[in-house]
C-alpha cells in the first residue's frame, strides 16, 4: 500500500510480478520496489514464513486391570489447526480411553491436508488368579485350621475380604 509520491504507482516484485499484490508465494524473503509517476522509489522487503511440520507426542495409560481401561493421551503440536483424529480402534477423538492391551494407530490430518501417523502400545496386567490351601483341624473342636492364599497377577496391592471377616 504505497502512500505519497505522484500516483501511478509501478510494482516490481523480486519474484516478477508487477501487480500490488503478489500471489503464489512460498516461504521465503521478497522485495518490492515501487516507483510513482516521477519514478521516485520505494522499497520493501517481507519475510513470509510456513507453520512447522506436525509433531505428536502420545503418552500411554496402561490398563491397571484385565479387560480394558487403559488409554492414550495424545498432543499435537505445530502443523495448522483444527487437526482430525482417526484412530485403528475407530475413535475419532485427540485422546483415546478404555482400551484393552494391544497396539493402537493414529492418523492426524490438519487443515491444510497434511498427515502425521503415529502409534502406541498399551499394556494390561495378567488375570487375576489364586489358589488356596487347606489345612485341616487335627482334632474335633481345635481351632488350629489354616487358609492359605496366593494370589498373582492383576494390580498390586492386593485386598481381601474373608467370609469370616478376616482381611489378611
Amino acid at each position: 500500500s504505497p502512500s505519497g509520491g505522484t500516483p501511478p504507482y509501478n510494482y516490481f516484485w523480486s519474484v516478477g510480478q508487477i501487480t500490488p499484490v503478489a500471489t503464489n508465494l512460498y516461504a521465503g524473503i521478497y522485495t518490492i520496489n515501487v516507483t510513482d509517476d516521477n519514478s521516485c522509489p520505494a522499497n520493501n522487503i517481507i519475510t513470509l514464513t510456513e507453520p512447522n511440520l506436525m509433531s505428536s507426542i502420545i503418552i500411554p495409560v496402561d490398563a491397571i486391570c484385565l479387560g480394558g481401561n487403559g488409554s492414550a493421551n495424545l498432543t499435537v503440536s505445530d502443523g495448522t489447526s483444527p487437526y482430525t483424529f482417526n484412530w485403528s480402534n475407530g475413535a475419532t477423538t485427540e485422546d483415546i480411553n478404555g482400551v484393552t492391551e494391544g497396539s493402537y494407530q493414529v492418523t492426524i490430518t490438519d487443515s491444510c491436508a497434511d498427515t502425521l501417523i503415529d502409534s502406541i502400545t498399551i499394556t494390561e496386567p495378567p488375570a487375576l488368579a489364586s489358589s488356596i490351601v487347606g489345612t485341616n483341624v487335627s482334632c474335633n473342636g481345635f481351632g488350629d485350621g489354616d487358609a492359605d492364599l496366593s494370589v498373582s497377577g492383576g494390580t498390586l496391592p492386593y485386598t481381601y475380604a474373608w467370609s469370616n471377616t478376616a482381611t489378611t
